[in-house]
């Protein structure tokens, strides 16, 4: 038991020799902070959402319009309208970004109900005005004029059947509603419910 003793005292003496210093630092050193928590992913409230209805559908479909003219016919008007003045506001000649007569919703279902081609959306747009509309009127526009009917009739659909799409993943990932709790009713209430019987509804 001895030498076990002397061999256990002597392992421990060929340990390196602690710093003071670095010890007292250690032990006066503040434990070090906890991570924060993840936050708590909670599911997301889709009974909360309503899917969207036709006049929202336009509403969007018009954003999305105006700001594809915002890009688009400024530089259709650069570099192929032979116009004085290439630099001025899309904001008034723009058919749907600002219409001459309000009509932009009007043609936008107008869009949305059939399927429109340009020069058909030009007639229709062109009937709202009181204008007479010619064979050619319609290819003899500018290029930024005839570009703004191709863009529209083919946004607004597309706008459409994404707006679609989305309220049919609203409506599948609705929670079903919760059934409503039965609720007995006391014998005592009917035991002595009266019943007509065969003779009170024979004709007499």
């Amino acid at each position: 038991m001895a030498e076990e003793q002397k061999e256990e005292i002597s392992g421990a003496s060929q340990l390196p020799p602690t710093n003071g210093a670095e010890a007292a630092a250690a032990a006066a050193a503040p434990p070090e902070t906890p991570m924060p928590a993840p936050p708590a992913v909670s599911p997301f409230p889709w009974r909360d959402l309503q899917p969207f209805d036709e006049e929202e559908t336009l509403a969007i479909a018009l954003d999305v319009a105006c700001a594809a003219e915002a890009v688009l016919l400024p530089w259709l008007l650069a570099n192929f309208d032979a116009s004085p003045d290439p630099a001025r506001e899309v904001a008034s000649w723009g058919l749907l970004s600002c219409p001459v007569s309000g009509d932009a919703t009007e043609l936008l279902r107008y869009i949305k109900t059939r399927p429109a081609v340009a020069e058909s959306l030009f007639i229709h747009q062109s009937g709202l005005h009181g204008e007479r509309v010619e064979t050619g009127d319609f290819e003899a526009l500018t290029p930024s004029a005839r570009a703004q009917f191709e863009l529209a009739v083919r946004l607004v659909p597309a706008v459409a059947e994404a707006i679609a799409a989305i309220n049919a993943e609203i409506s599948r990932r609705l929670p079903p509603p919760e059934p409503g709790e039965a609720v007995p009713v006391p014998i005592e209430d009917t035991i002595f419910e009266e019943v007509p019987g065969f003779g009170d509804r024979m004709e007499r």
